[in-house]
């Protein structure tokens, strides 16, 4: 009776309202597969709320952002990342070369041109940079004794400290050399002198004389200290002497002249410094003299 009239009432408000009633459809009777299949759609997980739900996660993620979206690429990037390679190689290369030269500049010196100096200047340089000197000798002519004539290293050369510098010497000129004299009788006194220092002869020495007979600055003659020496065998280490003339001897005539005869040698000498008179002496002998005392003298007493 209740599905009746609620059947009833629901056409007749359909009618009411203009609408054309519904009829019910048909109740279907499940099959069995179509029971499996709704069994088994009630057991599958629901998709489409999982997805729905899966696709609101992705959303919000950060590592689902693509990090190209909203950024700008700076087309000088690889120029500027080459440049910055370049500025750290350069700054190394200038580091690492510093360190080198200061290392360098520490441990090593320039070399001075030692050549035409006295080895004691080379030694004190030496002495200053920690370096060893050798020494080479050699005879030379022109060349002053302890005169460096070569250096073994260039000069301006960095040179290590604590290494060793080899200088060839001069040690003057050989003693045993024999030397060709020249014709002193055809020189003058200041020929002769410079051929002396040329030959570094040293042993050759010249003695002035007064003479009435020889003109001034002329030869008189020479004469060799050692028998056994000569003209043909003479060394440089042997003696010569050579008398030139200082021509006639002049006297003041304010000067007198005492009598020396009996005069003691300190009495004479003493005489000439308070006259300004060169005196000689020549050993003689006499029975009658006492010994000590002037036999003879050259000028006579003059008043």
């Amino acid at each position: 009776m209740s599905d009746f009239l609620s059947n009833f009432e629901n056409k007749n408000y359909q009618k009411r309202n203009g609408e054309t009633p519904k009829s019910d459809p048909p109740k279907q009777t499940p099959s069995p597969n179509t029971a499996k299949v709704k069994t088994n759609e009630t057991n599958k997980p629901k998709v489409s709320t999982g997805s729905r739900s899966t696709k609101s996660t992705r959303s919000t993620s950060a590592d689902d952002v693509n990090p190209n979206e909203n950024m700008m690429i700076d087309p000088t990037y690889q120029k500027k990342k080459r440049k910055k390679r370049l500025i750290i190689t350069a700054i190394c290369v200038i580091t690492i070369g510093l360190l080198w030269w200061l290392y360098f500049s520490m441990t090593h010196v320039p070399l001075p041109n030692f050549v035409d100096k006295n080895i004691s200047e080379v030694r004190t340089w030496a002495n200053t940079n920690n370096i060893t000197i050798e020494t080479e000798q050699k005879y030379n002519t022109k060349t002053d004794a302890n005169i460096v004539l070569a250096q073994n290293k260039k000069v301006k050369t960095q040179i290590k400290k604590g290494s060793v510098l080899t200088v060839t010497l001069s040690i003057g000129p050989n003693p045993d050399e024999v030397i060709k004299l020249p014709q002193f009788k055809e020189m003058t006194k200041s020929e002769a002198q410079q051929w002396i220092d040329s030959q570094k002869a040293e042993n050759i020495s010249i003695t002035d004389e007064f003479s009435a007979k020889i003109a001034k600055n002329k030869f008189i003659k020479q004469r060799f200290l050692a028998d056994d020496v000569s003209e043909t065998n003479y060394k440089r280490k042997d003696q010569l002497l050579l008398y030139y003339s200082k021509g006639v001897e002049v006297f003041e005539k304010n000067i007198d002249v005492p009598d020396f005869s009996k005069k003691t040698k300190d009495e004479v000498t003493q005489w000439g410094q308070d006259n300004d008179v060169k005196i000689t002496f020549e050993n003689g002998t006499s029975d009658s003299i006492e010994v000590g005392t002037v036999i003879s003298q050259s000028l006579k007493k003059r008043h």
